[in-house]
């Protein structure tokens, strides 16, 4: 499968914890295989096989933020 990079916008991510709860739960999605957040930006940077970023705005959303 083609893998991809891409950066979701995230609204409400604002600390280190923050960070971590949407870097874990992005990667444990079945075809990423690295995540990159920064809650300063407001930015998460995703790698892995095309047609994740449904799946991975769907995680981030289940935690509470806006994606």
């Amino acid at each position: 499968m083609q893998m991809e990079e891409y950066t979701v916008q995230v609204t409400g991510m604002s600390c280190k914890s923050c960070e971590s709860m949407v870097r874990d739960a992005v990667t444990a999605l079945r075809g990423v295989s690295s995540v990159d957040s920064d809650a300063q930006s407001g930015e998460v940077t995703v790698r892995g096989e095309a047609g994740t970023d449904d799946r991975v705005r769907q995680a981030i959303t289940e935690l509470g933020y806006e994606a």
